[in-house]
């Protein structure tokens, strides 16, 4: 029997209907058979109560559970209903002001409508009133303007005229006549009106009056005629200014001074009259004043560059640079250029030149640009002409030397001043080129050097090339050898050569030491120049910017300006070398008549010899014995001479020193300046030092030159020539060439042979050649 729990919770449950629905299900035939049986029907009524105590049972069980919950549930569920209930209480309101809302809205449509509506009236009103008002003060509207205007109560002329409204027309009458006024009225009365404006201000403009100007300017102005006052101030001031600047003349003084007054005295009165831009309208003013006295100021070049004196146009050139500073000073502002003076100088220097600066330096241009070029000239037709022209006649060397130490040191004062100008007064982004331009004088001097030395050179009979190694007597650059240059010192030739190079040495360290002096004169004032061109002087600015052909004054600033003077280290070179080649000279002339002796050496039958030979009073010399040669003998002697020719030589040097101002430096320490850096205590053994070195090499070079091999006779009267020029020289200097001592080594058995230890020179290998049959 299937029982469902849901039958038991039914709304419509009937126990004793579900009984009797439980039995009426059985089988009666089964039931009365059991009957017979009783135990079965017992059985069945237990299990009926079974269930029925089961199903009950389960149903208070989940009546309990559903009462637990409930319990459990319901604050819950009453805060919930709570909550709802508020907001459809709020949901009612919001509806209820949504209502309201909606309500208000539709009145205010409608509200709106009215108010156009009456808008609509009162501007219908408005109109019709000022037609009225047209037509009552049209009506005599012309009579009023007249009115007004010869009373000269321009204001309120100019303030009825802007009344009437710009759309208003002529209105026509019954009878056919108009009142009113149209658009050509109009501006025929505002012309009216500012023509008579524009006439007072001119006639207080005229009469420097400040009231009348300022009341006609302000009127002006708040009309929007600012042109026309700008315009007449200038035109009219302008005019009256160059009337007084062409009073003055040519006097320049004078017309700075009137110009200078002009300025200020404009300055006030365009203040005074309160006008727009008053630096840019005086700057204007300016530049009308500049361009009445630039006649006056290219006069005064041009007479300056024609009569070749640089001074009167620089000095004018100074005068203006100031002039225009102080300008600027004046007006209140650091420069002329903008009428802003709340500006940054470092701003204003980019904006264009002013044409006031234009005008008044324009006369400058070519002369500042070719003031190098000009002042180079001038030396060169003055003081270096008067040098170069100098020729030193034979036997009157002292009066040389005083005219040429002379002449030299008016170039270098030239010279001197020449700097000082360019570096004064070229701006510095052109000034390089300048410098160099004048150093080219330097440059001039020292070819007047080389030249003499040249000259000497010619009459000596040797080559310039020879003084490339004064101390190379081996190998002279030319075959010839009969010159004066290869004569003793006691020839009158080499006298005179050899005094002609002593005094081009002399005069190579005047050079050199007026070269130093201004150089170093004009590295400060360049190294002072570029140190003050780190500090904004916006007037010097602004002319250098102009001069230099530059737009503004910034665009020069950014230009390079080299830290050293340039070509300093080239003319430096240039009077070096002269003074190097005039010292060479000295040296070969001091060391010529060695050379005739040496080429000789190489040349001598006496070094593959084998025949006894005999000496002077002929007779046989040992074969174990060898003197010295005739050459040998000859270079000896020469050696024995060469100090009292130094001697002489200095003596001579110390003479002509004498002639000039400045305390120069011995002979041989200018000779010596340029070879080697000797440690004995007088220059003059030095320099003998330095000739017997010279004497010694040669000897070994001309020895090198013998072909190989020597026979043993010649060796033999090789070592006898060499330790014979090393004992004369020995006897004067303590010290031997280099090249000498290993020539020693090798002809007198000391030359150590250790190759192993050491590679032999290549000197010491090719004696060791000469010497192999010797050996």
């Amino acid at each position: 029997m299937d029982v469902s729990l849901d039958e038991f919770g039914a709304a419509d449950f009937d126990v004793n209907e579900w009984v009797n629905r439980q039995f009426a299900g059985l089988d009666v035939d089964s039931v009365f058979a059991a009957s017979e049986e009783q135990q079965g029907a017992e059985n069945l009524a237990q299990r009926l109560v079974t269930q029925l105590h089961f199903l009950a049972t389960n149903a208070q069980q989940n009546s309990d559970r559903i009462k637990a919950r409930f319990r459990h549930q319901a604050p819950q569920i009453v805060r919930d209903i709570a909550a709802l209930g508020k907001l459809v209480h709020e949901t009612q309101n919001q509806m209820a002001a949504l209502v309201a809302a909606a309500d208000a809205q539709a009145a205010s449509a409608q509200a709106i409508e009215r108010i156009v509506e009456i808008e609509t009236v009162q501007r219908q009103i408005e109109r019709t009133i000022a037609a009225l008002g047209f037509l009552r003060s049209y009506t005599d509207l012309p009579q009023k303007i007249g009115a007004l205007v010869e009373a000269r109560d321009f204001e309120h002329a100019w303030e009825l005229v802007n009344s009437i409204d710009p759309d208003a027309q002529r209105q026509p009458m019954a009878d056919g006549a108009s009142i009113g006024v149209d658009a050509d009225e109009m501006r025929r009365y505002r012309e009216q009106i500012k023509a008579a404006v524009t006439d007072d201000l001119c006639r207080a403009i005229e009469a420097h009056d400040v009231k009348p100007a300022a009341q006609a300017s302000q009127l002006l102005a708040t009309h929007g005629h600012t042109e026309i006052v700008e315009a007449e101030l200038l035109r009219l001031r302008a005019r009256a200014g160059v009337v007084q600047l062409e009073q003055q003349g040519a006097d320049i003084d004078g017309l700075l001074s009137t110009m200078a007054n002009l300025v200020a005295s404009e300055r006030t009165f365009l203040e005074a009259v309160d006008v727009h831009a008053p630096d840019m309208l005086l700057e204007k003013l300016l530049a009308h004043y500049a361009e009445a006295i630039q006649p006056a100021i290219r006069g005064r070049v041009a007479l300056g560059h024609e009569s070749g004196d640089p001074h009167a146009a620089l000095d004018l050139y100074q005068t203006l640079s100031g002039f225009y500073a102080e300008l600027a000073n004046a007006l209140h502002t650091d420069t002329l250029t903008v009428g802003d003076n709340t500006a940054e100088p470092s701003r204003l220097l980019a904006q264009p030149i002013p044409q006031s600066l234009q005008l008044l330096f324009a006369p400058f241009v070519d002369y500042i640009g070719s003031l190098a070029a000009s002042e180079t000239a001038r030396i060169r037709s003055g003081s270096l002409i008067v040098l170069q022209a100098l020729e030193q006649e034979d036997g009157r060397a002292e009066a040389f030397v005083r005219a040429a130490s002379q002449a030299m040191a008016d170039v270098f004062a030239d010279i001197e001043q020449a700097l000082a100008r360019v570096l004064e007064f070229v701006p510095p982004a052109i000034a390089a080129d300048a410098v160099s331009t004048v150093l080219a004088a330097v440059q001039d001097v020292a070819d007047f050097i080389e030249a003499g030395v040249a000259t000497v050179a010619a009459r000596a009979g040797f080559l310039i090339a020879d003084l490339a190694d004064a101390t190379a007597l081996d190998d002279p650059a030319h075959a010839d050898l009969d010159g004066a240059a290869y004569q003793p010192l006691s020839s009158e030739s080499k006298l005179e050569a050899t005094s002609r190079a002593v005094v081009l040495t002399l005069l190579s360290e005047l050079a050199k030491h007026h070269a130093e002096s201004t150089l170093a004169v004009a590295r400060r004032r360049w190294t002072q120049q570029t140190a003050d061109n780190n500090s904004i002087d916006a007037p010097r600015e602004l002319i250098n910017a102009y001069l230099e052909g530059r737009e503004t004054a910034a665009s020069s600033q950014a230009s390079v300006v080299p830290a050293e003077l340039p070509r300093i280290d080239a003319v430096s070179e240039s009077i070096i070398h002269a003074a190097r080649m005039a010292s060479s000279s000295v040296l070969f002339l001091a060391t010529g008549a060695f050379r005739p002796a040496l080429r000789r050496v190489a040349q001598s039958s006496l070094w593959h010899g084998t025949a006894q030979t005999r000496s002077s009073m002929n007779i046989e010399v040992p074969q174990f014995s060898c003197s010295p040669s005739e050459d040998a003998v000859d270079i000896g002697e020469k050696i024995h001479v060469l100090l009292p020719e130094l001697e002489q030589v200095d003596a001579m040097h110390a003479q002509y020193l004498r002639c000039v101002e400045p305390d120069l430096e011995p002979l041989y320490s200018c000779v010596l300046r340029f070879y080697s850096d000797f440690s004995d205590d007088t220059p003059m053994l030095a320099m003998l030092s330095l000739a017997l070195r010279a004497v010694q090499r040669g000897f070994v070079r001309q020895i090198c030159r013998v072909m190989p091999p020597l026979s043993a006779l010649g060796c033999r009267q090789l070592a006898a020539d060499a330790e014979y020029i090393s004992s004369v020289a020995a006897a004067f200097v303590s010290t031997a060439d280099s090249d000498f001592d290993v020539l020693l080594q090798c002809v007198l058995g000391r030359d150590p042979g250790q190759d192993d230890v050491e590679p032999p020179s290549e000197l010491r290998t090719t004696l060791r050649a000469l010497l192999e049959a010797g050996d």
